[in-house]
């Protein structure tokens, strides 16, 4: 059986041998999407307590505003998150330097190793598996089992291969970390390699084995939940530079939002980060609430890297580009206090109903162009109409026919359809021509139909709907 092993980034190659493809490469399906699982709490060399923030906090070196601080000796962190930034008191060891990380940790949006069988599920790549091929099994199953075992070349670039999918692994999360190094002269960004550099609108302030910080929103790591409820920590004192220690996920003692947009904001870091294919991944800075971080997958190339037939594997990596896109929004039409807007974050367009900062409806918009509003019994009509998206068959044809749609916007800000669907069997032609009448209370769309006849479609208000009959 074929491996396919999906990885991200250059360099990939772990032979000079690589050759391109000369035959396909079966497709690896990714596991399935999952929030992100965290180590459970284990001991660590700093102890970490997210709590609340003091209510009136000086950096000035006294604590008492902190509260109860933890008991025992040793090093330990008190660490409040806000909508402004970070506030943290330590109590530091003696000589060593304290090395603290902060993240919103994300798993999913790179492909695992492994097979997808034909009935036996998912097979994860180890080590163990990179040492034999991999084959379904019916006699009990379906199932896996190891086969003929590979040559040691092979094995050899399978387990370079296996850890240079770690380590790519690794470097993307590390786009959700922020690391800290908490000494007497104050708080400092770490990078892996131990070096420091300043935090702009840092303050800091250390007193008697104390050090009391408050971080501005800049300090903190890159989010991809609107609504922060939780973190991941870890601390260390004395540790060498890149050293690895257990994380911890902490809840907050409350949750943290960053306004504007927040609802807005939440809605399309769902949609993108657990609803889509996960082809793309949104995130977002707290120091910039209009603006997101997409970071794009995409396919690059195929490699087979053994020539053994019966032994191949074959290499697909990706590459991820990052861009930041503003949360564009554009006004539509105003119904007493409910906005209805068109918002998109570079991947998906949608009609959104706010009533001030609160999200009252949605739905996805790519496509459409807002011919006309008008108010009609109480509530607000919103005429949009889709030229098509032609097929990608070489017959021609399309993929969505040209149509209406017709929206009400109640004054709560619900929104509902008002028209009758478009039969798809009207038309051959996706250039259909739209019309519409002076008082908006007539639709329609002129075009060819399937039988090759020319007439129009037209949607008429009948009080409660918009009707649609051929003419």
């Amino acid at each position: 059986m074929t491996l396919c092993l999906f990885l991200s980034g250059a360099g990939v190659c772990a032979s000079s041998g690589c050759r391109p493809a000369v035959a396909p490469t079966p497709a690896l399906t990714p596991t399935p999407a999952v929030r992100p699982a965290i180590d459970k709490p284990r001991s660590a060399d700093v102890l970490v307590e997210v709590v609340p923030a003091p209510a009136a906090l000086r950096v000035d070196g006294d604590p008492s505003e902190w509260g109860a601080r933890p008991a025992g000796a040793g090093a330990w962190v008190m660490l409040s998150l806000t909508s402004t930034g970070l506030a943290l008191l330590a109590s530091l060891p003696e000589v060593e330097p304290v090395s603290l990380a902060v993240a919103d940790p994300f798993d999913g949006v790179l492909p695992a190793l492994g097979w997808e069988g034909t009935h036996a599920g998912f097979r994860p790549l180890t080590e163990e598996h990179c040492r034999s091929d991999q084959q379904e099994d019916y006699s009990t199953g379906p199932e896996w089992l190891s086969g003929k075992e590979h040559d040691a070349p092979v094995v050899a670039e399978c387990l370079a291969l296996l850890r240079h999918h770690e380590d790519v692994l690794a470097a993307y999360r590390e786009r959700f970390v922020r690391r800290y190094r908490l000494d007497r002269q104050g708080v400092h960004f770490e990078a892996p390699d131990g070096s420091v550099v300043a935090i702009d609108g840092a303050s800091a302030r250390s007193r008697v084995g104390l050090l009391e910080a408050s971080l501005p929103l800049g300090a903190l790591p890159r989010l991809h939940h609107a609504t922060l409820e939780s973190v991941a920590v870890t601390a260390t004192a004395g540790a060498p530079p890149g050293a690895v220690a257990a994380w911890r996920a902490l809840r907050l003692p409350a949750a943290v939002r960053w306004p504007p947009h927040v609802e807005l904001r939440a809605f399309f870091l769902d949609e993108a980060n657990w609803s889509r294919d996960l082809a793309a991944h949104v995130a977002y800075d707290p120091r910039a609430p209009d603006e997101l971080t997409v970071l794009r997958r995409s396919d690059v190339s195929d490699f087979r890297l053994s020539a053994e037939a019966d032994a191949a594997l074959h290499l697909r990596f990706v590459s991820v580009q990052e861009e930041r896109l503003p949360l564009a929004t554009a006004p539509v039409a105003q119904l007493g206090a409910v906005a209805v807007a068109t918002v998109s974050d570079g991947l998906a367009t949608h009609l959104v109903t706010m009533l001030g900062e609160a999200l009252r409806s949605h739905r996805p918009f790519d496509g459409y162009d807002v011919r006309e509003t008008t108010p009609r019994g109480g509530d607000l009509h919103v005429f949009a109409f889709h030229s098509g998206v032609p097929s990608w068959h070489s017959q021609g044809g399309y993929e969505v026919p040209a149509h209406w749609l017709f929206l009400r916007v109640a004054r709560d800000g619900t929104l509902t359809s008002v028209g009758d669907d478009n039969p798809e069997s009207w038309w051959s032609d996706f250039e259909a021509q739209p019309f519409v009448d002076a008082a908006f209370t007539r639709f329609g769309i002129r075009g060819t139909l399937a039988d090759g006849r020319h007439a129009s479609a037209v949607w008429s208000w009948d009080g409660k709907r918009y009707a649609s009959k051929l003419e």
